[in-house]
């Protein structure tokens, strides 16, 4: 997933958003563990990528609650 912040962000705040989103979903699996990065340093934004690990049934699940709840 791509996660884009401004800025103006604070960049490890922002990880440690993520991170809690990630930990507080019980259908992320811990092993292998969640990736959590800067991607890049785009013209307009700071870009994470966010690769957590899911069953394959939960994906979408997991997908759509972490698009509403990352920011």
């Amino acid at each position: 997933m791509l996660i884009s912040i401004s800025y103006d962000s604070d960049l490890k705040k922002a990880k440690e958003i993520l991170t809690k989103l990630v930990q507080a979903e019980e259908r992320i699996l811990s092993e292998p563990e969640p990736g959590i990065a800067i991607l890049e340093l785009a013209e307009s934004s700071i870009n994470f990528t966010l690769r957590p690990w899911v069953r394959k049934e939960d994906f979408w699940l997991v997908h759509f609650y972490l698009d509403q709840a990352a920011f």
